[in-house]
């Protein structure tokens, strides 16, 4: 009697090798923009000033590039936002940390008088803790500093807490770098 080979061992072989091959493991995620903004904001072209934010773009190879809002000559940590056509930026300048630059951080903002925020920052090399976000995320996520009166940061990255950001006119600042990017950066805009 002829003896018929088992098929167990290739089988079980095969079902090893297929799900070698669906079990890749997934990318990492996009490492958030290491381009770094201007020193301070009177390094480009002012828009605006008011309420102590100054609008401010910036420009790369002569093509306008950048718009940024900052509080300039404010003590202590101090936050701004920029938008590219493609992104927005929330930044943190003048906090104290324990990260070495390129480290992603874990930043939470609480806001008084508005919804706390949470945001995954990379430190930079001149300090900054830049938080990048896609452009469709980015209104949304800086509208409860637009609305509050000062917000806190913390963070375990954070050494010491920095006193806390007083947000009088941030609406305004978030509005013109807003403004800015639709005149300037985005293809519908005038492009000076």
């Amino acid at each position: 009697m002829a003896r018929i080979p088992s098929a167990i061992p290739a089988l079980a072989l095969m079902a090893v090798l297929v799900a070698a091959c669906e079990t890749a493991p997934p990318p990492p995620p996009p490492a958030p923009s290491q381009a770094a903004e201007p020193a301070s904001g009177t390094d480009g072209e002012i828009l605006r000033q008011r309420r102590g934010w100054t609008v401010t773009l910036h420009r790369t190879d002569g093509k306008p590039s950048l718009c940024l809002a900052s509080r300039l000559g404010a003590p202590g940590a101090t936050l701004a936002f920029a938008t590219t056509a493609t992104e927005g930026r929330v930044l943190l300048r003048g906090a104290p940390t324990s990260a070495q630059p390129g480290t992603v951080v874990t930043l939470n903002a609480v806001v008084e008088g508005a919804e706390p925020v949470n945001l995954s920052a990379i430190l930079r090399t001149d300090g900054t803790l830049a938080a990048v976000l896609p452009f469709a995320q980015f209104e949304q996520t800086v509208s409860p500093f637009a609305h509050g009166r000062r917000a806190t940061f913390e963070g375990a990255a954070i050494t010491q807490p920095p006193r806390p950001i007083n947000l009088t006119g941030s609406e305004w600042a978030i509005n013109s770098v807003l403004e800015c990017r639709i005149l300037h950066l985005t293809a519908g805009g005038q492009g000076a």
